[in-house]
């Protein structure tokens, strides 16, 4: 065998191992209380997060795209301990991210049907193990308790205390600012109320 032979191998080798390595957080299941879909994708720099169904109701006749529906409303995560079995009281006051209800990276934009839309929530699921969020609706109705477990293959699963859902308000809508990163996976946060911007996900 020459010496090219061999480099053309050991390129291919590398090729097939980088496809699966890829391919090992592909699927989730779902097991959440309020029948959403959850599945594995990736945030930015390749972060594998889990995605759960969420909707948004009392959208107006006014709001014609499901971007323009997923500024009136939002949930605002905080991480909680691993063995929390509630949500806290109160909200907190510091800690928290907002995440807005949105398509996944890369899937098609959802149409708004009715007054509703529905959507997804994204959370971490890059380290095997349980994670515990409490979510506060921004139309301050009951909060909702999510666990993300990750199995040791990858494949995450998401379960919630109730069904995700929040009802649409203008003047939640009229408070968002509108700029050229006004998308999934670029919130930040501004320290208010530990409320950030409009993100894809909880902070790790």
């Amino acid at each position: 065998m020459n010496t090219k032979s061999k480099i053309a191998i050991a390129a291919a080798a590398t090729l097939l191992a980088g496809v699966a390595v890829a391919s090992l957080p592909a699927a989730a299941h779902d097991r959440t209380s309020s029948s959403s879909s959850a599945s594995v994708g990736h945030l930015e720099q390749d972060h594998a997060h889990a995605t759960v169904s969420a909707t948004i109701t009392g959208i107006p006749t006014t709001v014609t795209s499901s971007h323009q529906a997923s500024h009136g409303a939002y949930f605002t995560a905080y991480k909680l301990s691993a063995s929390a079995t509630a949500v806290p009281a109160s909200e907190p006051s510091t800690g928290g991210k907002r995440i807005g209800v949105r398509p996944d990276r890369g899937a098609a934009e959802p149409v708004i049907s009715g007054t509703t839309l529905t959507a997804t929530l994204g959370f971490p699921a890059d380290v095997a193990g349980t994670s515990k969020y409490a979510l506060y609706p921004s139309d301050g109705t009951a909060a909702i308790l999510v666990t993300v477990n990750v199995s040791d293959a990858g494949v995450a699963t998401v379960t919630s205390s109730r069904a995700l859902t929040v009802a649409y308000s203008a003047t939640v809508a009229a408070d968002h600012p509108v700029g050229p990163r006004d998308e999934a996976g670029h919130g930040k946060r501004d320290g208010h109320k530990g409320k950030g911007g409009k993100g894809h996900g909880p902070r790790r």
